[in-house]
């Protein structure tokens, strides 16, 4: 029988402190490891980010918690998503939902950008179902990107 989690709040969170940057760091490490997985990719900018990045990045961690487990993080910074990504372990509970739902309340009647790969469908799909419109597609380290864009009056 799976485990059960209850959904709780979505925090700021204090990315600065070193235990904190940590735990973004192995939620990161885990969603993105998956998603390299799924590109078939080895060479994953995002898996180059340390703890110690985080800790010293200018922008925004927001956390989302299953209980008392960090299950998903985004970041924001300068009207961009560097990163919205869950724990494989908690995916399809509908963290990403409710981050990016807080993340656009805050910053309502401003621009926010987004890129990811445009096989990562259920990040595209989650940009779309919010309104966000595609804006381009690039490749980058080998990896096809599309860019989104909500422009929030």
């Amino acid at each position: 029988m799976g485990t059960t989690y209850c959904l709780s709040s979505i925090r700021l969170l204090a990315h600065a402190e070193l235990n904190v940057a940590i735990a973004i760091h192995a939620v990161m490490q885990a969603a993105y490891q998956q998603e390299a997985d799924l590109l078939g990719v080895t060479d994953f900018p995002p898996l180059k980010r340390t703890a110690a990045n985080i800790a010293g990045d200018t922008g925004r961690y927001y956390g989302a918690f299953a209980d008392d487990h960090l299950a998903g993080v985004l970041h924001y910074k300068h009207g961009n998503i560097d990163s919205l990504v869950v724990h494989p372990r908690f995916q399809r509970l509908g963290h990403a939902t409710r981050l990016l739902g807080q993340l656009l309340a805050e910053t309502s009647g401003h621009s926010v950008k987004v890129s990811t790969a445009k096989l990562n469908v259920p990040a595209t799909t989650l940009y779309t179902k919010f309104g966000f419109s595609l804006v381009s597609a690039e490749r980058k380290s080998g990896i096809d990107l599309v860019n989104y864009e909500l422009n929030s009056v």
